[in-house]
C-alpha cells in the first residue's frame, strides 16, 4: 500500500529545496508505524521506531506526520496512528487546496 504512494503525498507546503529527502524520512517513518502498530495507539517509548534518526529528526518528522493528519497525539500517552487515512490523503498540491476549505 504505501510503496505505491507518490513520494509527493508526504510533501508539506513549508518544504523547501531538499523536500525529497524530508519527504523520504516521513514515508519511511509511516511505513515503521504501519509495520509495527497496524493501526491505534503509538505509545510515548519510540526508542524502536526512532532508531537511525536523531532525536531532533524523529520528533520534526513526527510533527509533520501531525499536520498531515497521518497521526493525531494523545497528549502524554502517545500519538494515535490510522494507515487507513493515507488512502485519503490528496496526492498533489491542488487537492490540498481544495481539501482545505
Amino acid at each position: 500500500m504505501m510503496a505505491e504512494l507518490p513520494l509527493e503525498t508526504f510533501r508539506l507546503p513549508g518544504d523547501g529545496r531538499k523536500w525529497r529527502k524530508v519527504c523520504e524520512q516521513r514515508r519511511a517513518l509511516v511505513r515503521r508505524l504501519a509495520a509495527r502498530v497496524g493501526g491505534g495507539i503509538v505509545c510515548a517509548e519510540v526508542k524502536s521506531l526512532a532508531d537511525g534518526f536523531k532525536r531532533r529528526t524523529f520528533f520534526r518528522r513526527m510533527g509533520d506526520l501531525r499536520k498531515l493528519g497521518i497521526l493525531q497525539s494523545i497528549g502524554r500517552l502517545g500519538y494515535s496512528f490510522d494507515p487507513a487515512v493515507l488512502n485519503l490523503a490528496p496526492i498533489n498540491e491542488t487537492d490540498r487546496k481544495v481539501s482545505a476549505r
